[in-house]
């Protein structure tokens, strides 16, 4: 008997509200608006018996598009028997005095030599292809020679993409959020690489410079010590 009663209530609350209102607000204006007490979940339960259903609320988020990838080529095994076997690329982000600036790395996973780096102020698809484009300038690439990075949209790019072709590279790309991949192993590298005064110019920091010198750096001072008094002689008293 109440839950005839409730839909009816329900249906009238429904048309008063020219076919807009859901559970939430059905149960708001009979709560608030009709003092009747009624949970959310048998509201809910009513409406979708007697057929009765609101207006859909915020739009969902289109689904993102599935941009085609390379395969995963390396699968977290880094170790190579010679050179130019396998190439592993990398961003890093640097500040300085003018601001900040993106250093992109290509390195050789064998000698762990920078084949190719571009350094720019945008970290687009620019920069990574820049530095794709100094390796084979650099290393002889051989037909089975692998260019690994991450998902980052630099390297997802039509333009990476091409370069690595036409350089005769098989792309390849690391699982995602996998923080034992590519990323771990050669961020560290390329941070130190970009801190070169060479690359980065005078007006480069380290990070550790803003902290003040390190402990081990820090030249460490003993404590004076006093001298022992002198001993009190035998039949003396000494004053305290």
């Amino acid at each position: 008997m109440r839950h005839a009663w409730l839909t009816d209530l329900i249906r009238q609350v429904h048309a008063a509200s020219n076919g807009v209102y859901g559970s939430r607000r059905v149960r708001a204006e009979l709560m608030l608006g009709r003092g009747i007490t009624v949970s959310h979940g048998a509201v809910e339960m009513l409406m979708k018996r007697a057929g009765i259903t609101g207006l859909p609320g915020r739009k969902q988020r289109p689904p993102r598009p599935d941009t085609a990838t390379a395969t995963d080529l390396v699968d977290r095994d880094f170790v190579r028997t010679a050179p130019n076997q396998l190439w592993i690329t990398d961003i890093a982000e640097h500040r300085i005095h003018e601001g900040k600036v993106y250093c992109a790395v290509v390195l050789d996973a064998f000698s762990r030599k920078v084949v190719g780096w571009s350094i720019d102020s945008r970290q687009d698809a620019a920069l990574v292809t820049n530095a794709l484009g100094m390796a084979p300038h650099n290393r002889e690439t051989a037909a089975d020679t692998v260019i690994h990075s991450d998902h980052a949209v630099q390297y997802t790019s039509w333009a990476f993409t091409l370069r690595a072709k036409e350089s005769g590279l098989l792309p390849s790309m690391g699982s995602i959020g996998d923080c034992y991949d590519n990323g771990r192993r050669t961020v560290r590298l390329v941070h130190d690489l970009a801190l070169d005064e060479s690359l980065v110019g005078p007006g480069g920091r380290h990070p550790d410079e803003t902290r003040g010198p390190r402990r081990d750096t820090v030249p460490r001072t003993r404590r004076s010590r006093r001298p022992p008094p002198p001993p009190t002689p035998a039949g003396s008293t000494r004053r305290t």
